[in-house]
């Protein structure tokens, strides 16, 4: 006699359950026919008809299990270890403007708002969405009261002049001034390679007096680690947060320290603020020279900063029943469509003993707890996210399961699942609308005088693909780990690890990826730090050269950043890449990217 397994019984009662309330459903619709059967409220009168539905619950029951052992299951268990950002969502994200009065705030020094502040936006129906700060940020007492590109009439290229005022009774120190590019992206993404690295003269002048910046001392936004826009997995290496942004939301990145003058203090007493910017001739400047009268105060924003759709909260209490193999985590019974879940931070098992309250916590089954003793971790959980099945709701559900261990299980008597979480508003964000007179934001931080605007309509959440492409690309993540970019492939196995983030499948993000025609690595020596002689090293240089036409992506220079950090990520320790690109046929389009010291350890 075949031993089948205990929980082939859970199948069947949920096969037979679901043909008994569909059998319902097909009863109140086709009376007539329910009525020769026999059935009413899903159950039949006669015996042989029940048999047949129990016959065919254990049937499909059979099917079900098999379906639930099979690839899915597998290749998401496998994805939430070696992948684990291909099963993240990348929720609804903008960017606000925070607008200080300096008479209604009567501010005059440096005001700082942290990382993760939360935002509060306009009711949505009778829905509020909470967004939190991705950046941190500084507002200084001063406005941007003029900007422009003009030609230099002793050479070839422009000079930008940046002009600032300070707030009557100014008084701070900081080190940078942190701008935001806002406009169309030819102009944007060209003025934001041309600042970071077509300077060729950089000059302050500070009231009085005049100082001579370093011409490279304009520095990038959005590439260190903590300024990813979703929160950090320490599974995920930071290179892949930075993709992931990009292909999500490039104007992220498009935010640039200037710097300031080492001057001490700065006061309103000292004068007016001016920068002059000596831009280098170059495919950028020749790019927007004929746009050099959109150029304008309006295209450098200050107290700028992305904010995406991130808050915690806590899930509704979960009462286990014997009954059940999973649970539906609810954020908020009662406004379902309003909430939901991005990620499960913690799980506690709350029990009464002797009227008496005790909690532990229950380690993840994708935890490095295993090690633990049985008698401290009995218990692990499992989540399992789902296509919601309402009606126009493109979001996700979140199941949780729990494995046991020495058949340990949970007692409905006397446990509760209380769970921590951080959600999302679903969809919901992409209904608001910019251009309230009282600000499109709120903070829940006391910020007096300040009005938040926003910038960028919210986007629409980027959901996981289908079970079919996410084993596609674990499949193809796996197999390009085991392959060298140096060697005969080493272009195809690039171009298919760039198009694995393509989650939006963007034709644009395609083509620029497509033009990359070949990768060579040489072995170079070179100093880790120029000014230490004891420093030399061996490294790697890589050149990267694309298609001519290349030139033309608007956000070719940002990609390019973003696919040198990727090649240092492999450096290991004691060692560095130095990537180079270029473009086949073009003159004077060579780029040399920083030296990238290691960080690769085999501990």
């Amino acid at each position: 006699m075949m031993l089948l397994p205990q929980k082939i019984l859970t199948y069947y009662n949920r096969e037979l359950s679901y043909l008994r309330q569909y059998g319902a459903a097909f009863s109140q619709h086709f009376p007539k026919i329910a009525k020769r059967l026999g059935f009413a409220e899903g159950v039949s009168e006669d015996p042989h008809v029940e048999r047949l539905v129990e016959s065919f619950a254990f049937l499909t029951a059979k099917i079900h299990q098999r379906i639930d052992e099979d690839m899915p299951e597998l290749s998401n268990a496998m994805l939430e270890v070696l992948a684990p950002q291909f099963l993240r969502q990348v929720p609804s994200v903008s960017l606000v403007q925070f607008q200080q009065d300096p008479l209604a705030s009567g501010v005059t020094g440096m005001t700082t708002v942290a990382r993760h502040t939360p935002l509060i936006s306009q009711p949505v129906g009778d829905v509020t969405c909470r967004f939190r700060t991705v950046y941190p940020l500084e507002m200084l007492p001063l406005d941007l009261t003029h900007a422009e590109l003009t030609p230099n009439p002793y050479d070839r290229d422009f000079i930008l002049t940046l002009s600032f005022t300070l707030w009557p009774g100014a008084s701070f120190q900081t080190q940078h001034i942190r701008l935001y590019l806002h406009g169309a992206p030819v102009l944007t993404h060209s003025l934001y390679e041309l600042l970071s690295a077509q300077v060729k003269q950089l000059e302050c002048q500070l009231g009085e007096r005049t100082f001579n910046l370093n011409s490279r001392g304009v520095q990038v936004v959005g590439f260190d680690p903590q300024d990813n826009l979703c929160t950090d997995d320490p599974l995920i290496n930071p290179v892949h947060h930075l993709f992931r942004d990009y292909f999500s939301f490039p104007e992220k990145f498009l935010f640039l320290d200037i710097p300031l003058p080492d001057a001490g203090l700065i006061t309103s007493s000292l004068g007016e603020l001016q920068y002059r910017f000596r831009l280098k001739d170059c495919v950028a400047l020749r790019r927007i020279e004929r746009m050099s009268d959109k150029v304008s105060n309006e295209t450098f924003r200050l107290n700028c900063v992305p904010i995406i759709n991130l808050f915690p909260h806590q899930a509704e209490p979960i009462i286990p029943l014997e009954t059940e193999h999973e649970y539906l985590v609810q954020p908020d019974a009662r406004r379902p469509q309003s909430m939901e879940v991005y990620t499960i931070n913690q799980v506690e098992i709350v029990s009464r003993q002797q009227e008496q309250l005790s909690s532990k916590p229950v380690p993840s089954l994708f935890g490095i707890e295993h090690t633990q003793s049985d008698e401290q971790f009995p218990l692990f959980w499992q989540a399992t996210p789902r296509p919601s099945l309402r009606h126009n709701d493109l979001g996700m559900n979140m199941f949780i399961g729990f494995s046991d261990s020495n058949g340990e299980h949970l007692k409905p008597e006397t446990d509760v699942v209380v769970l921590n979480l951080t959600c999302t508003n679903r969809d919901i964000p992409r209904q608001l609308s910019n251009g309230h007179p009282d600000g499109d934001f709120e903070s829940e931080s006391a910020l007096p005088g300040v009005k938040i605007l926003g910038l960028i309509r919210p986007r629409l959440p980027v959901r996981p693909q289908p079970n079919s492409a996410l084993n596609w690309r674990l499949v193809s993540q796996l197999n390009l780990n085991q392959m060298l970019l140096n060697g005969p492939q080493g272009v195809q196995c690039l171009k298919e690890t760039l198009e694995l983030y393509n989650l939006l499948d963007d034709p644009a993000i395609s083509r620029l990826i497509a033009q990359l025609q070949q990768v060579a690595i040489a072995p170079v020596s070179a100093r880790l730090n120029p000014a230490d002689p004891y420093s030399l090293a061996r490294g790697l240089e890589v050149a990267l050269t694309f298609q001519a036409q290349a030139g033309e992506f608007v956000d070719f220079y940002l990609f390019c950043s973003l696919l040198e950090r990727f090649i240092a990520m492999y450096a290991p320790i004691n060692s560095f890449t130095q990537t180079v690109t270029q473009l086949e046929t073009v003159n004077n389009s060579t780029h040399r990217w920083p030296r990238r010291c290691g960080r690769l350890t085999w501990l």
